[in-house]
């Protein structure tokens, strides 16, 4: 656990007073829970329960969700041990399946078993970088198993409801705090689970292809130009190599059997001109010293050059696929 988390806490705090400027009324978490205790149960959720938070004076349920409460009768029996991923999957699909609307089913679980729940909430979920799961079940407890991580990364949280709120706060946050939004955006922890679930996302469309890799590379210029020519230098080296067999330029490799680019690339420097290809042979010379650049960083690309050299690698690409499906195609043909 980490002390250094006073934005979290911060935004805690604050969670009634930001409920009251963006709802327009305070929105009282601790009086729903404890009428929804008088219902609290061993063995089962019942439709008291909901009931209970569908009809409580204390916040504006109505306002966001149907009233289902009906939908709980009879009870649902609560698997032997909910702490653990199995009792929580268990518990929530039986629960949907009753209810059929995956935000009722959070609320419910929010107030009925505070320490290990939280309520579902599109603006906490972009917040997060959380990407979109078809499967309801599955996006709900992946949700919960973040915010349980963050319980157990930040000292003084008790439960995952505490997470809840203090995130509800934080997507909230804006203009009014930010000072306190700047310093999530800069806690470490918060960047690495943010950036984790948006190429966990970015992934699930993603091919190892170089088009991919300069797309990305593209993208990176403006965030982080160091690692975008760096990507690109990925794309770069292979289609340099490419280029050079097309022209017949001997591989001569190295001791570990390795093509020796470089040298590759001061030959082909010296053609007249490469069929099929607009660059020039002296531009290859050029892209490769600021490739050096980006792979050494000695000296290091500076913005424009990166720039310069993602665009170039792009262009080159283009021109090595198209040249390749014009021999295909005449291939074909011949």
């Amino acid at each position: 656990m980490v002390k250094n988390s006073k934005w979290i806490h911060e935004f805690l705090r604050l969670y009634g007073e930001l409920t009251l400027m963006r709802t327009g009324r305070r929105q009282d978490a601790s009086a729903v829970e404890n009428e929804v205790a008088r219902y609290q149960s061993k063995t089962h959720i019942c439709s008291a329960q909901l009931h209970a938070i569908e009809e409580s004076t204390s916040w504006d349920y109505p306002n966001w969700w149907n009233k289902l409460s009906p939908s709980l009768d009879p009870p649902v029996d609560l698997p032997p041990d909910l702490a653990t991923a199995d009792g929580k999957q268990i518990l929530v699909a039986q629960l949907y399946d009753r209810l059929k609307h995956i935000e009722v089913v959070s609320v419910l679980l929010r107030f009925v078993f505070p320490d290990e729940f939280g309520i579902l909430s599109p603006p906490v979920a972009s917040l997060l970088g959380l990407p979109y799961e078809e499967d309801h079940i599955e996006y709900y407890l992946r949700y919960v198993s973040i915010l349980g991580d963050f319980r157990m990364h930040f000292e003084g949280l008790r439960r995952v409801a505490d997470v809840d709120m203090a995130l509800w706060s934080a997507a909230h946050g804006l203009p009014d705090y930010r000072a306190l939004v700047d310093e999530m955006h800069e806690d470490a922890y918060f960047q690495k689970v943010r950036l984790t679930n948006i190429l966990e996302g970015l992934g699930r469309h993603w091919t190892r292809g170089n088009r991919n890799r300069m797309l990305l590379a593209t993208s990176l210029l403006k965030t982080d130009y160091v690692v975008a020519a760096a990507l690109a230098s990925v794309v770069c080296e292979p289609l340099v190599n490419d280029i050079a067999d097309e022209v017949g330029v001997s591989r001569q490799p190295d001791r570990h059997g390795n093509p020796q680019t470089g040298r590759r690339v001061k030959k082909l420097s010296e053609q007249a001109r490469i069929d099929g290809l607009s660059v020039r042979p002296k531009e290859l010379g050029d892209l490769w010293g600021l490739r050096n650049k980006a792979v050494h960083c000695n000296p290091p690309l500076t913005q424009k050059e990166a720039t310069e050299f993602v665009g170039k690698v792009h262009d080159l690409l283009r021109g090595v696929e198209e040249l390749k499906a014009k021999q295909r195609s005449k291939g074909y043909h011949d």
